[in-house]
């Protein structure tokens, strides 16, 4: 039995919006992908790229749901993996840049 990538596979930005489905409404992880593909993601892409397809999927939707599940995921990321963004201050710059749309939306979840 084999089966093709296509089968199986995601592409990133698949990935991201799955993670969003994987916080309860209080921010807190329900499923184990958010962890792994923050542990993960650098086997197949840079930190700062990842963290664009994020701000990306936050940027093209009004919907308030999705928007706090990008934030909870991001807060996640930095919460489990701050080594991921220590001394990298383009990386410091997205979040802020982030921080700084959510804040504008009116969203109230923190992403520090």
């Amino acid at each position: 039995m084999s089966s093709s990538s296509k089968e199986c596979g995601l592409t990133i930005e698949q990935l991201v919006k799955q993670c969003g489905y994987c916080f309860d409404e209080a921010g807190d992880p329900i499923d184990a992908l958010p962890h792994l593909l923050f542990v993960a993601h650098q086997w197949i892409m840079e930190s700062g790229a990842l963290l664009d397809v994020f701000i990306a999927h936050y940027e093209k939707t009004s919907d308030q749901i999705v928007r706090r599940s990008v934030l909870y995921a991001v807060a996640y990321w930095i919460h489990h993996f701050p080594f991921h963004f220590d001394a990298q201050p383009e990386l410091e710059q997205r979040v802020a840049f982030l921080r700084s749309a959510a804040i504008a939306a009116g969203e109230d979840e923190d992403i520090t």
